[in-house]
């Protein structure tokens, strides 16, 4: 019994938990992005948009709090000293300074995303602000994958790679049919799509 309870530090040590919420952080991230994607290519029957949505909503807090985990963790690691600047400040970190920037920037943007989000910001704001805010997720999924891939421990891993791949392929070309679908109804419209 007490060697299987020497090695939970080595299981659950700061860096381990910080994979894993960075990890799970960005499935999440993938999950709605794909999930506000399909939204708007109605690919979500009418009757389920709903309850559809309440999932995206909530999804999006959870991918939330999993950086939040996943910044705040690091501030513990007794292996590499990072401070609350180093985690929290775009650009602050000594090292790997743009990749740092680029997962932090990610953070505040998904916060932002998920707080015009609530009913009452939207009610404020207008449907026509937080329709542009929410083309932030746009850049936040970018630069989120950027983060994991250039920082990411098991990144060079075969599942990992796969995971990134497959992951950001799906967002590519629901991207795509998404522009297709815009410049269509523009073309349809008679508007000039290049404007």
């Amino acid at each position: 019994m007490s060697n299987w309870l020497a090695i939970i530090p080595d299981v659950f040590s700061t860096w381990h938990i910080a994979r894993g919420t960075g990890l799970a952080a960005y499935v999440l991230l993938f999950l709605i992005t794909g999930g506000g994607l399909a939204l708007s290519l109605q690919l979500i029957p009418l009757k389920a948009r709903a309850g559809f949505l309440g999932l995206h909503r909530t999804t999006s807090i959870a991918a939330a709090i999993m950086l939040l985990l996943h910044g705040s963790i690091l501030i513990f690691d007794r292996h590499v000293a990072f401070s609350l600047a180093d985690v929290w400040v775009p650009f602050w970190a000594s090292q790997k300074t743009l990749e740092m920037a680029t997962g932090i920037i990610a953070f505040y943007t998904l916060v932002a995303l998920v707080f015009t989000s609530l009913r009452s910001v939207m009610k404020a704001i207008g449907f026509e602000n937080w329709r542009f805010t929410h083309y932030l997720a746009f850049p936040c999924y970018v630069l989120a994958i950027y983060h994991g891939v250039m920082l990411g421990t098991d990144s060079s891993a075969p599942a990992i790679r796969i995971l990134y791949q497959s992951t950001a392929s799906i967002i590519l070309a629901m991207t795509l049919l998404r522009i297709g679908k815009s410049v269509g109804k523009r073309v349809v419209a008679g508007e000039n799509p290049a404007r």
